[in-house]
């Protein structure tokens, strides 16, 4: 039977009490199960409750509980550890799908963003009277006071020699 109970007692510690009670002339046999850490030793200080390990209580005469004792022992052996195996599973999945809502949740990283051309700074006023006069001077053949290239006086001469020349020429 102990070699049966082996592979439980590598995660859980198994304590007996058996009672004997004179009146009604039966044996009552606790099995309390307690889980082990992973160190083998029940775990110290504050002690986790496990909702899957419940005492197995047999009740009976002697030569019941002899027959069948181990058969029960096994079979509740075999449950704690489906249990424990299934608990597992679950947390697992539990754990995994709470990554994923991590995940999806998270912000993603964006790729830097390309730096825009930078924005032309919108033009001042001084800016927007001296382009305007610039056009107006090449619209109208106006240049500046004082440019060393000649005047507004100096083109009008020109025009009238030109016109002039041509006059002359027709002559």
């Amino acid at each position: 039977m102990i070699k049966e109970l082996d592979h439980i007692l590598d995660e859980y510690e198994l304590n007996l009490v058996i009672k004997r009670d004179e009146p009604l002339k039966v044996t009552r046999i606790v099995v309390l199960p307690k889980a082990l850490g992973g160190d083998g030793h029940p775990p110290k200080g504050k002690e986790e409750v496990n909702p899957l390990l419940h005492p197995l209580v047999l009740t009976g005469s002697p030569e019941e509980l002899d027959e069948e004792l181990a058969d029960k022992l096994l079979k509740y052996s075999h449950v704690l550890k489906e249990g424990k195996d299934n608990l597992d599973a679950v947390e697992a999945e539990i754990k995994k799908a709470a990554d994923e809502k991590k995940k999806k949740a998270a912000p993603k990283k964006k790729a830097p963003a390309k730096k825009k051309p930078a924005a032309k700074k919108k033009p001042t006023k001084a800016q927007l009277k001296e382009e305007a006069r610039a056009k107006q001077a090449e619209s109208k053949g106006q240049g500046d006071l004082f440019e060393s290239a000649g005047t507004r006086l100096d083109a009008k001469k020109e025009e009238k020699d030109d016109l002039d020349e041509s006059l002359l020429e027709g002559i």
